[in-house]
């Protein structure tokens, strides 16, 4: 298991963590109120730091609950392995009406996984005649 630091300099929010012991992402709470018209994004900012264990990225998803019962998707989102900008969570309102996210809510989860850097070969772009 690959260890995560996590600064966290949101105030009155429960810290990152799981739900359950088998739950595979790491929760992200919102760290204000927002409202997401419909067919519109909003970067929601979680206060949450993550340093990324090295060959590993962290990719940002939805929650389950929000998306079936809402229509409100989690735009995916990569960080990468050492990054120290804050975690954030895109969320996209594919409803009808206005979406509230109250300070606290859980509005994503934080998935760690392990990363192969490739080495990169470029081969001929000309096109023949």
């Amino acid at each position: 298991m690959e260890k995560v630091k996590i600064k966290l300099e949101a105030k009155d929010i429960d810290l990152p963590g799981y739900d359950d012991k088998d739950d595979m992402g790491i929760d992200l709470r919102a760290n204000d109120d927002y409202e997401i018209k419909p067919q519109c994004s909003t970067v929601i900012k979680t206060g949450v730091f993550a340093q990324i264990p090295k060959n590993c990225i962290g990719l940002v998803g939805d929650r389950l609950g929000i998306t079936s019962k809402y229509g409100v998707y989690c735009l995916p989102l990569t960080i990468n392995s050492m990054s120290s900008d804050e975690a954030i969570v895109l969320l996209f309102n594919a409803g009808k009406d206005s979406f509230f996210v109250e300070k606290g809510m859980r509005v994503g989860q934080l998935f760690i996984l392990p990363a192969v850097k490739s080495e990169i070969e470029v081969s001929s772009t000309k096109k023949k005649k």
